[in-house]
């Protein structure tokens, strides 16, 4: 039986969503009556959903100018043309503070786009809190949060917010709204093809793409499993340039955060806990243990960005930030979600920021 787990087994307790298609549901209707387990119906019509969330809205329907595309930006989930233009559209707004750069380009060749905000330019030797987001080609709140937050910061500080403006001063934000662009653009597939479709659309075997979060160390060879992490470790285009530019200016980065949805999680890297395992075996039996990929030792990571920041990047302050929700609408969160999600968002990113900013 083939599924679609949006939230997959973990701990005990923990509950599990999954997606069924229409023809498997008198069999998974069986599988519980058999096995007396409990479950919910989250979202009865998945299809209707994404229907009624893309209602012709007659405020939308209008060609935004360039003047106000950062102002109507987050009134839905936007493609990545529109989201490219959005960058731009910022920085010709607030060239002050803000510039866009092109860290590499996907496997089909579209580009890795970075906004820096920050007082003064990128020349600067100030330390970087570095986001990225759409990572994972259906969930949409990820990058809509990401430009957000950036709206934010640039807005805040043309008002001469005193806590953004503070924040500006001493530190450059890089925002890497869309990393899996062909996952976005696969994004654009979510769009026009397939909107639960998650990894990249480079061909392996019969199958397409892999799962990039995944794919920063650890491997599995399933080629067509929604979770399969690539043949070699950064053989995607698109990991290989994040974790080559990361690791260009990595002595800057004080923070990484890896932007998800869902579950409303802030999530400790894997690796951070195998520094804590290691010293706990080998106070118990005075042997010292060390991090990394022998199969010798204990594993610098289970393979996600964050975990790969903190491992190898030696990034002390990594995590993955799951948004909204709890799973009522998953990753078919709808567009009216988008502004609250930011608002409580960005009030986190900036108490973070602001902790942060104690230390370094």
């Amino acid at each position: 039986m083939k599924l679609d787990f949006w939230r997959g087994p973990s701990y005990v307790d923990r509950p599990v969503d999954v997606m069924v298609p229409p023809q498997l549901n008198h069999t998974f209707d069986k599988i519980f009556e058999d096995k007396l387990l409990e479950r919910n119906v989250m979202i009865e019509d998945l299809e209707n959903d994404f229907i009624e969330d893309k209602a012709d809205d007659p405020a939308l329907r209008a060609k935004p100018l360039r003047a106000d595309i950062v102002e109507r930006h987050f009134d839905d989930f936007q493609r990545l043309p529109k989201i490219h233009s959005y960058l731009d559209a910022v920085v010709s707004k607030y060239p002050a503070v803000s510039s866009v750069i092109s860290i590499g380009n996907s496997y089909e060749g579209r580009p890795l786009k970075v906004i820096r905000i920050g007082e003064g330019n990128e020349n600067q030797n100030k330390p970087i809190i570095f986001i990225e987001s759409g990572i994972h080609a259906r969930e949409w709140i990820s990058p809509a949060t990401t430009q957000c937050f950036g709206q934010y910061l640039v807005q805040g500080y043309k008002a001469r917010n005193a806590d953004i403006t503070a924040l500006l001063q001493k530190f450059d934000f890089y925002i890497l709204p869309v990393l899996n662009p062909d996952g976005y653009s696969t994004y654009e597939y979510t769009h026009t093809r397939d909107r639960m479709w998650r990894k990249t659309r480079k061909p392996y075997g019969s199958c397409y793409g892999i799962h990039l979060a995944n794919s920063f160390l650890i491997l599995i060879q399933v080629f067509c499993s929604e979770t399969y992490r690539g043949p070699s470790a950064f053989s995607e285009p698109e990991t290989k340039a994040v974790s080559d530019y990361v690791m260009r200016i990595r002595d800057k980065i004080k923070a990484y955060l890896a932007v998800h949805s869902y579950g409303q999680y802030w999530i400790y890297p894997w690796a951070r806990l195998a520094k804590v395992a290691s010293n706990a075996l080998a106070s118990v039996y005075g042997t010292k243990y060390t991090t990394g990929t022998s199969t010798n030792v204990l594993y610098a990571a289970a393979g996600g960005a964050d975990d790969w920041a903190y491992g190898t990047g030696g990034i002390k302050y990594a995590y993955t930030v799951e948004l909204r929700d709890k799973g009522s609408y998953g990753f078919a969160l709808p567009k009216s979600q988008i502004r609250p999600t930011c608002e409580e968002t960005t009030v986190a990113f900036i108490a973070f920021a602001k902790e942060l900013a104690k230390e370094v």
